[in-house]
């Protein structure tokens, strides 16, 4: 019945934070590095009011509270994570995911009037382009454009933050991860896949 179906499905939201935290104590505990293990120590209570109180926010506040959601995720993941009897620290900052999702947002706008603009510009001169054969692979370019480029960026740019803002006691870490590097990987093999019919 419906009312089932619904008491189920809020089961399972219920219990996602505790089969997160379950995870990253299996995975951290069962990987070892020159025979010391990895271990994971983040509180039922924190994970609770990540995957949960602030996952729900994402409806009311539209979205903008994805950056946050995405900081004290990363944050709980890394600073909850521990290497022998080491413990992993990233500085991280709300105000640096933000900016990053702030630049990224910035792009889709500009590639979005650029396109437009070009579309625009070919019509009016009469470029003679056969529109049915651009409108069949409009969905193509729609998906490089705003799901390719975006994730690689968002990749690279998140994984860049965190990873040189973690340390493990003396130990620092560095990433130089590239945007266009990894939209041209993301890219190229989208168009081989879809070339090739997988």
């Amino acid at each position: 019945s419906p009312l089932l179906a619904v008491i189920f499905l809020g089961l399972v939201f219920i219990a996602t934070p505790w089969i997160i935290l379950q995870s990253m104590r299996f995975n951290l505990r069962n990987t070892s590095h020159r025979g010391l293990r990895f271990n994971f120590v983040g509180k039922f209570g924190e994970a609770m009011k990540i995957y949960i109180f602030y996952t729900a926010l994402i409806i009311f506040t539209l979205g903008l509270i994805l950056p946050f959601l995405n900081y004290r995720s990363r944050s709980f993941a890394i600073n909850n994570t521990c290497f022998g009897l080491s413990r992993f620290q990233a500085q991280l900052t709300a105000r640096s995911f933000y900016l990053t999702y702030l630049k990224l947002a910035g792009w889709m706008i500009l590639v979005a009037v650029a396109s437009a603009a070009l579309l625009g510009l070919a019509y009016t001169v009469g470029l003679g382009f056969n529109l049915s054969a651009l409108t069949s692979f409009l969905p193509l370019l729609l998906l490089i454009v705003v799901i390719v480029g975006p994730g690689a960026y968002l990749k690279a740019s998140i994984g860049k933050l965190v990873y040189n803002s973690t340390q493990l006691e003396n130990f620092s870490f560095e990433c130089d991860w590239r945007a266009r590097d990894l939209i041209w990987i993301y890219g190229s093999n989208f168009l081989l896949i879809v070339m090739s019919f997988g």
